[in-house]
């Protein structure tokens, strides 16, 4: 399975929108009645940040992520619910008027549910609440969460 998307999301003080690309495999596992499946995202996103004096600044961001999804109904459910943590790197240390962080290596982490829809269920729309940090691998690390906004179509 191949996917891409496109991503928008919001947080208190910065704005986000991605590209990405999604492959899968045949691993798979029943779980509570439902099935569970994994997949690998790599994303690559504009994080529009508010500064400290006004204006704002961009960030790029790469993301690769690992994604465990689970579906209902023996995995037949259009609806599921997926989480996932990987790496990420800004091609800058990223900062907002209100916080700052104190490396370009980051950590990222979704929770998120959504729903497949199309005759061949090609089209996936979702809602992810994200959060951003080092993982106190350094200080000073706020993180920044954000909730987004995905759409997918399988080819």
């Amino acid at each position: 399975m191949a996917q891409g998307g496109v991503t928008s999301g919001s947080g208190s003080t910065s704005q986000y929108a991605g590209l990405g690309l999604v492959w899968g495999t045949q691993w798979g596992a029943d779980w509570f009645g439902g099935r569970v499946g994994y997949h690998t995202e790599l994303q690559l996103n504009r994080w529009n940040a508010d500064q400290a004096g006004g204006g704002n600044k961009g960030f790029y961001q790469l993301a690769v992520l690992p994604i465990f999804r689970t579906r209902t109904d023996g995995g037949r459910s259009r609806f599921y619910a997926e989480g996932g943590i990987g790496p990420s790197v800004f091609d800058d240390v990223y900062r907002t008027r209100s916080k700052s962080f104190s490396t370009a290596f980051q950590f990222t982490n979704v929770l998120g549910a959504g729903y497949n829809f199309g005759l061949a269920r090609q089209h996936e729309v979702g809602v992810r609440v994200m959060h951003v940090s080092n993982g106190s691998i350094k200080s000073p690390n706020p993180g920044e969460n954000l909730v987004v906004l995905r759409y997918s179509y399988n080819f």
